[in-house]
């Protein structure tokens, strides 16, 4: 196979423990894969590369560039912030060793979404027969139900005589039939799958899907699907692991199962149209006559029902207050610090000296410190469970 020049690496290749000498002459990474990476293991295979293993860290303008180009492909919200890094990485060096005319921003989707329309025209399936409608106007007039019944009188004496026909094939083919039941137990046998076996598809898999095409620049080899999508749509290279790789370029709408609604918008959380936080991603394909496509999953967890099980905790008043987020206008504290606290950082005050003393003055009275409100704005998460229950007995030490 031949060697990318730039090779950009993911934490999924250094688990899978790819073989990055012989893929890449020069190897790239970000500071946030190396720490993504919690195995021994590959820790220790990190520990002692036989390559130099590069560090470098993208622009802020590719990182917006790529995140423009995930919002488009509807992948933004599977991307974490290593992924992005990754993405804006593998763009900073696409554009400066291949030129950013290479680099194609992928189109918004774009189509009809019809709404129920006639089944006549969307049911193409085996098993289905739509009957076209008929006016009073075709039924014959003199419609003669005897004749109908004679010519099912003669339709069951047809089949009788068949199938006394096969009954005397039958024993006939008997001892054909048990030669073939030898050959089809023989023919099974050699169809079993043994560690022999599969280390040959393996290495053919390997052969076939991780050979890099010819004056390859750069490329980035990764096992997440959403990035794989990302950069196939910006028409950049991507290099699989183990024969994993996105075979097929997909788009992402928003559907609400609660009111049907679709949004192109993939930031959203909640239905633009009824409110409700039950928006799911949902592939969609637009079809030559403009009209779009959806695939929906028939596995049951993808509408998960967590959460409902409990009623919601009483709501809480207050300055500092910590309430589920319910519906997109919500309204919620500033979770400001206290006066105190703000007065101690007035540089205008008269009586303010800066690196007098060696010790921090922090206020510790107030319950905005007690919840982990500072003045430096690393204010506390909304992510606690509100229907938690604290601890009442605390072990002494």
């Amino acid at each position: 196979t031949n060697m990318i020049e730039h090779l950009v690496v993911d934490s999924g290749a250094f688990l899978k423990n790819a073989d990055l000498r012989s893929l890449g002459e020069n190897i790239y990474t970000c500071q946030e894969v190396i720490a993504e990476i919690k195995d021994k293991a590959t820790k220790q295979r990190l520990s002692v590369l036989g390559y130099e293993l590069k560090f470098k860290q993208p622009s802020p303008k590719s990182i917006l560039c790529v995140t423009e180009a995930s919002k488009k492909t509807g992948d933004y919200t599977s991307l974490s912030h290593t992924d992005i890094l990754v993405l804006a990485l593998t763009y900073e060096l696409t554009c400066l060793h291949e030129g950013c005319e290479k680099v194609k921003q992928p189109e918004p989707v774009r189509g009809v979404i019809q709404m129920g329309n006639s089944l006549k025209q969307d049911i193409q399936l085996p098993g289905f027969y739509l009957p076209k409608n008929k006016d009073s106007s075709d039924v014959e007039p003199n419609y003669n139900i005897s004749e109908e019944i004679q010519s099912l009188k003669d339709l069951e004496t047809k089949v009788t005589k068949e199938i006394e026909i096969l009954d005397l094939d039958k024993d006939e083919n008997d001892t054909s039939d048990l030669h073939d039941e030898e050959n089809e137990e023989e023919s099974d046998e050699e169809g079993w799958i043994t560690p022999s076996t599969l280390r040959e598809m393996k290495d053919l898999q390997e052969d076939k899907d991780e050979g890099v095409k010819k004056d390859v620049k750069v490329g980035c080899i990764t096992t997440d699907f959403a990035m794989q999508n990302v950069l196939l749509q910006m028409k950049m290279h991507v290099v699989a692991v183990d024969g994993l790789l996105v075979k097929t370029v997909r788009s992402y709408v928003l559907r609400c199962h609660a009111c049907f609604n679709i949004t192109k918008i993939m930031t959203k959380v909640f239905c633009p149209k009824c409110g409700n936080k039950t928006l799911k991603r949902v592939p969609v394909e637009v079809q030559p006559d403009g009209t779009l496509k959806l695939f929906f999953s028939r596995n049951p967890k993808v509408l998960n029902p967590r959460g409902l099980r409990y009623s919601l905790p009483m709501p809480q008043g207050g300055k500092h207050s910590n309430n589920p987020m319910l519906c997109e206008d919500q309204v919620f504290p500033h979770d400001r610090p206290s006066k105190k606290a703000l007065q101690n950082t007035n540089v205008w005050k008269d009586d303010y000296d800066c690196s007098v003393s060696p010790f921090a003055e922090n206020e510790i009275t107030s319950r905005a410190f007690r919840l982990g409100i500072r003045t430096g704005g690393n204010n506390r998460g909304r992510k606690s469970n509100p229907n938690a229950v604290g601890r009442k007995f605390v072990k002494s030490r």
